[in-house]
């Protein structure tokens, strides 16, 4: 399923530094605007997004991709849906912390797959992606979660890998 032309344009309203090959340094949270709270305060050239088919398809494109054969097209996918999820639901929503997460996860997992080194811009993606999941989750969700998925734990091993790389990367 290819992407479609508006994805770019979707991305980069939410995510304005957003570059071509899917990572960049994220703004806060607090600096993301908030939801669409009308269909008049959406940017006309958006409107596909907002269409019933797009995100089932968007979703599907993803975790399709995610589980078969991820690349830096899967992230870039991942960030079209994350700035859909900034755009329809409200900012601290769990569901946008548990996205970015997992977003995080892949972008780590792509170089880790392909034996290749992480790039530096890679790992401020991964970094922002776990800032901004951090600031969501702690307030939707908080610190004491389900026993079965505690998504905590998997932002601490996370940043424990990046703190590794970083002092690696830095030597």
């Amino acid at each position: 399923m290819p992407e479609r032309p508006g994805d770019d344009r979707l991305r980069r309203y939410i995510f304005p530094e957003f570059k071509v090959s899917g990572t960049v340094e994220l703004p806060p949270i607090a600096q993301l605007p908030l939801t669409a709270s009308t269909v008049d305060s959406f940017p006309r050239d958006l409107h596909f997004a907002l269409h019933d088919d797009y995100l089932p398809q968007l979703s599907k494109r993803f975790s399709e991709s995610s589980h078969n054969q991820p690349d830096r097209t899967t992230v870039q996918d991942g960030m079209t849906l994350l700035a859909l999820y900034f755009t329809i639901y409200p900012r601290y929503h769990a569901l946008i912390g548990l996205h970015a997460l997992e977003v995080a996860k892949l972008a780590w997992n792509i170089p880790v797959a392909f034996d290749r080194p992480i790039e530096k811009i890679e790992l401020q993606t991964i970094s922002s992606l776990l800032r901004i999941s951090k600031s969501i989750l702690s307030i939707s969700l908080g610190k004491g979660v389900g026993e079965d998925f505690n998504p905590w734990t998997e932002i601490a091993a996370l940043e424990h890998l990046l703190t590794t790389e970083n002092l690696h990367s830095s030597t």
